[in-house]
């Protein structure tokens, strides 16, 4: 437990040392910032995991900050033969996309009003075909990982014209879609 902040001891220290409690021992004992605090609170998690628990944690989800993996891989939790491995949380990637997406349909410099009402009426559709395309790509062997990983970015790229019904770059994405051009034409 870390404990950046205790009320008692700001108070303790505020007012006049006669009126502080001689018994109290105040529980602060963290004074780096929180983002450090998680950092450690999680490494001593891994070092401890063993001895507590008997368990060897092979991965850690995590959203797209690095900093925790970074301190785990520095800290050896498990010795040098067996590294922690991050992986990145497919709510991080999809609320982080939704959230860029909601930011571009509602900026009235870009696009039409049409373009970006028919954008926010699919915003569903755009996290479920991000959401597939992690499952396709999660799918292929380990060997192939960082290959899965840049086309998975592709995918992600292409969804909007995807929805929005722009095939041309889908045939190369021939999992997800044919690329042949669809019924629903766009009007703008």
């Amino acid at each position: 437990m870390r404990n950046k902040y205790r009320t008692v001891c700001a108070r303790s220290s505020a007012t006049d040392a006669k009126n502080t409690v001689a018994s109290y021992k105040c529980a602060k004992n963290w004074s780096g910032s929180s983002a450090s605090m998680e950092q450690d609170v999680i490494v001593e998690g891994f070092l401890q995991s063993i001895g507590m628990r008997g368990l060897v944690y092979r991965s850690l989800i995590a959203d797209g900050d690095s900093s925790v993996h970074i301190k785990l891989i520095d800290a050896m939790p498990y010795g040098t033969t067996r590294q922690v491995e991050k992986v990145e949380s497919q709510n991080h990637i999809c609320r982080n996309y939704i959230s860029n997406v909601r930011d571009l349909y509602s900026n009235t410099k870009l696009g039409s009003d049409e373009l970006r009402s028919y954008l926010k009426a699919r915003i569903m559709r755009l996290r479920t075909d991000v959401i597939s395309a992690i499952k396709y790509r999660k799918k292929q062997s380990e060997d192939k990982y960082y290959l899965s990983i840049k086309e998975l970015r592709k995918d992600i790229l292409n969804s909007p014209f995807y929805v929005l019904g722009g095939h041309s770059k889908c045939s190369e994405r021939h999992y997800f879609c044919d690329g042949l051009p669809k019924p629903e034409k766009l009007t703008w």
